[in-house]
């Protein structure tokens, strides 16, 4: 009887016990004072890749030495400051400039930069990446890749850089950069905690469709031409006209059998304060030029393939690789007119292939 009375009063403070545990947790949960460790979460605290101090110093850098690089035709001091696509372009710039102009009278331009202005997101761990938007004095026609062609170049002009850093302790270096139509506007961004918000790529939310199925369908648009299922959700922007107008009369040539392709390469984006997003992305553009009978491919002098490889002529098949850089409007859904806009626009020769 001893034994079974001293067992009764520790199963019910047992009770009681984790009865106040349960409530403490609860309460805590409630009024958001748990943080999890994060050994379990898998997550680590978010934070800004670098100040907005130091933003300043690295754009200027990038500026000052982007412009001496395409100059001076220096590939190496180039490689220094940029990275991905935007290097594969201006590499292939390079090259055609050469071989326009092997004794460099006329200097490639790139655009001057002032009053930059950076956009940090906050990220959990790298690679990394802030957006930074200068104004430019751009002279018209005289980027280093193809422009949009949209507009004077005079008036009120920016620049969008996209600046990356893939490890710690690594450099900044520039992996996009395009500027903007004449007039184009940027959308006010959406801020978590004083930062603009960066959108997972596949990630629809509240947007007609998400970064990265964008720009598969601007992909599809460009190959399928004007009359292509996608045709609806973009608004008419002059590059996209060019290329499938360049692309209609190259298909229907006599001398060549021409096919071409786009992949997607690369897909960021930022909320915007109305619910929508501001996605930058960049494609590979492939052609290839297939002569047709005994007689070889015939490139224009003028022709930036021509001008990369150094013939106009001599060649059965051709393959050339450009580099797109897209900066674009995402609109939400119910929003607007529906259909993403195209603010920027960049292509540019990457490479050529030819036997």
């Amino acid at each position: 009887m001893t034994s079974a009375r001293s067992g009764r009063p520790r199963r019910r403070r047992r009770t009681v016990l984790a009865l106040a545990a349960l409530v403490t947790v609860v309460a805590a949960t409630a009024s958001g004072c748990v943080t999890m460790p994060k050994q379990k979460t898998g997550a680590a605290p978010a934070w800004a890749p670098i100040s907005a101090e130091d933003t300043v110093a690295v754009v200027r850098q990038y500026d000052r030495l982007q412009s001496k690089a395409v100059r001076t035709r220096d590939a190496d001091l180039l490689r220094s400051v940029e990275s991905g696509p935007l290097l594969r372009a201006g590499q292939g710039a390079m090259r055609v400039a050469l071989g326009l102009d092997p004794e460099g009278r006329s200097a490639l331009m790139s655009p001057k930069r002032s009053g930059t202005l950076a956009h940090l997101p906050r990220f959990s761990g790298y690679p990394v990446w802030f957006l930074a938007v200068s104004a430019t004095e751009q002279p018209p026609g005289q980027a280093t890749g193809q422009g949009s062609g949209k507009g004077t170049g005079k008036g009120d002009r920016k620049v969008v850089d996209l600046m990356t850093r893939p490890r710690a302790g690594s450099t900044w270096k520039a992996a996009q950069s395009v500027v903007l139509d004449e007039g184009a506007r940027l959308p006010a961004l959406a801020e978590r905690g004083g930062a603009p918000v960066a959108l997972p790529a596949a990630d629809a939310g509240t947007l007609i469709r998400p970064a990265d199925k964008t720009a598969s369908a601007y992909a599809l648009l460009l190959t399928g031409g004007p009359k292509s299922p996608q045709a609806w959700a973009f608004a008419p922007h002059p590059q996209t006209d060019r290329a499938q107008q360049s692309a209609a009369q190259k298909v229907r040539s006599t001398a060549f059998v021409y096919r071409h392709r786009y992949e997607v390469t690369s897909v960021r984006a930022l909320a915007t304060a109305d619910g929508g997003a501001l996605v930058l992305f960049t494609l590979n553009e492939i052609e290839n030029f297939q002569a047709k009978g005994s007689a070889p491919l015939e490139f224009d002098r003028t022709d930036p393939v021509a001008a990369y490889t150094g013939y106009r002529t001599g060649q059965t098949l051709v393959r050339a690789t450009w580099v797109w850089q897209v900066v674009a409007r995402v609109p939400a859904k119910g929003k607007g007119d529906g259909k993403v806009h195209l603010l920027g626009v960049d292509r540019g020769l990457a490479s050529v292939q030819a036997k």
